[in-house]
């Protein structure tokens, strides 16, 4: 069995109870052993408890083997710590890899048919080539779900979209393209929608991303449990807002180097655009109104910028600022893919974010604990400290919070795995052997 995988599925439960118990005991609120592990009310108001492991699939097993009658067994490394109460009460807690959930912001205009350097085909091909190598590899630990912009208004018409000049359209009704569900049900529909379409038309990307937000606080993506991401990949700079206007310097035609004007000239100008002129706007604060919304609503998002964006770096740094998944190494805060790196370089950056936000390192809580300065983690036996470079730390940028491995105890676990990783509740947390 691989030990990483094995990591991965195992799951430990537990109740949180009273004044807390360790593996198959209670105690009562004098902190006296009372009947262990039956589960049931007694006179003086503690419950039974027992601990349950199982391996995410399984049946559990109930109690600790060879566990000394009348004795209260305390994890290994608590017993006789200066300065430390040996008759602290300890609760398991559960603690468990996060659900993960992608939904896929994927852009499709005109720009996409243009042919990537060093590859036969286009951005388009190249997109589905390295999306089916991404999903595949995460497709039974992730689930996702599409959204294609632009997209036929009515979700009626069939998928394929035809716009040769800068249609904008957006479906007015209903869900995304792909409702996010587990990978391997949901990466076949994924690839045949990515099939089933055709480039055309400009970037609407913040109207997408407002669909996001309504799929995500309103509907069926509301009732997803777990961390949810938005992946959003673009080639380009948002446009598609009637309602903006600007320089040249602000307008895509003229940004991507294919207004015919004379030096100078605007091609959002309606007067030499014509009506449709304004909506070759760049709408990076559209764009970026949007993914704040989707932040505020614990939704995550990561921007990769394919080759043809360039142009557009400034905006899409402040797109993955506002999103919360910023690059802290290399020159951009967003992924941004090299042209002379053709498909594998999408690949790369694709499986990476996918990939990476499957951690075994972090472990979201089952509950709330009453004091984060009472836990403790042990992985297979052994008490590991909280402080320093190798130690643990609490994320409470969920709830309930998580706790997320560190250093070389974090790499370790990753390599190696672990057959347990106890999260208990009860006595003073750790700080130094």
């Amino acid at each position: 069995m691989n030990h990483t995988s094995n990591m991965q599925r195992t799951v430990i439960r537990a109740a949180i109870i009273g004044c807390a118990a360790l593996f198959a005991m209670a105690c009562s609120s004098k902190g006296n052993l009372v009947n262990p592990g039956d589960g049931k009310e007694h006179s003086d108001g503690a419950a039974g408890a027992s601990s349950v492991t199982t391996d995410g699939g399984g049946a559990g097993t109930t109690g600790v083997q060879g566990m000394p009658e009348g004795g209260l067994i305390l994890g290994k490394g608590l017993q006789g710590d200066s300065g430390r109460d040996a008759s602290c009460g300890n609760s398991t807690l559960s603690a468990t890899p996060p659900e993960v959930n992608i939904l896929l912001v994927i852009d499709e205009s005109g720009s996409m048919t243009t042919k990537l350097e060093g590859t036969s085909g286009d951005k388009w091909a190249a997109m589905k080539s390295a999306l089916g190598t991404a999903l595949a590899g995460t497709a039974s630990r992730i689930s996702f779900g599409l959204e294609l912009f632009p997209a036929p208004a009515d979700p009626k018409k069939p998928i394929a979209l035809d716009c040769t000049d800068n249609c904008c359209e957006m479906p007015t009704v209903g869900d995304v393209t792909v409702s996010v569900e587990t990978g391997a049900t949901a990466v076949p529909k994924i690839m045949s929608a990515l099939d089933a379409s055709a480039p055309g038309g400009g970037t609407p990307t913040a109207e997408a991303l407002r669909r996001a937000v309504d799929y995500f606080t309103k509907g069926a993506g509301a009732k997803l449990g777990g961390d949810r991401y938005v992946l959003l990949a673009t080639d380009g700079g948002p446009d598609c807002n009637t309602g903006l206007t600007c320089a040249a310097s602000a307008c895509t035609t003229n940004l991507d180097g294919e207004c015919p004007l004379p030096s100078g000239g605007n091609c959002c100008d309606a007067m030499f655009g014509g009506a449709a002129a304004h909506s070759r706007c760049l709408d990076d604060g559209g764009t970026t109104a949007q993914i704040k919304a989707l932040h505020d609503a614990g939704v995550r998002t990561f921007v990769v910028g394919i080759p043809g964006s360039e142009a557009y770096g400034t905006a899409l740094d402040a797109f993955a600022e506002a999103g919360g998944e910023a690059q802290t190494t290399g020159a951009h805060k967003y992924f941004a893919v090299a042209a002379a790196g053709g498909t594998s370089a999408l690949t790369t950056a694709l499986s990476t974010i996918t990939k990476g936000v499957i951690n075994t390192c972090r472990l979201v809580l089952g509950s709330m604990p009453p004091d984060l300065g009472k836990l403790n983690v042990s992985i297979d036996g052994v008490i590991v400290p909280q402080a320093g470079a190798n130690g643990w730390k609490v994320d409470t940028s969920s709830t309930p919070p998580a706790i997320v491995l560190e250093g070389s105890t974090c790499a370790n676990v990753e390599k190696n795995g672990a057959e347990k990783v106890v999260v208990q509740y009860g006595c003073p947390t750790l700080i130094t052997r």
